[in-house]
């Protein structure tokens, strides 16, 4: 096709989007730290807020990457079936996520 992705590029696809995930994330969390320090929030939120954003934006892009090649390879339209997967798994992945992280962070806090 016209400088389409097929099947066979799946690897390079999927690691160009996870250096963009993490460059994306970080980008955003460092514009954000300034809103949350002067607004007196917790550095142990600002932590949380850091480490659930940077994983959850990996998380996404190579989602995002891989969901495509998967639906194709099982045969289906991926532009009828990917956003809305998509958008599912993500939101549920960043709640889990974000509690996850949370929970982790208060157990060391409070196991001092």
């Amino acid at each position: 096709g016209c400088g389409g992705i097929t099947l066979p590029d799946w690897r390079k696809v999927v690691m160009r989007e996870t250096l963009l995930g993490m460059i994306q994330s970080v980008v955003l969390v460092i514009i954000m730290i300034p809103y949350m320090v002067c607004s007196n929030i917790d550095e142990n939120v600002i932590i949380v807020v850091f480490l659930s954003m940077s994983t959850l934006g990996i998380f996404a892009n190579v989602t995002g990457a891989v969901l495509p090649f998967i639906v194709t390879y099982i045969g289906h339209d991926p532009a009828v079936i990917v956003a809305p997967l998509l958008t599912t798994i993500i939101d549920t992945l960043g709640v889990v996520v974000y509690l996850s992280i949370a929970s982790t962070v208060m157990t060391h806090l409070y196991a001092k």
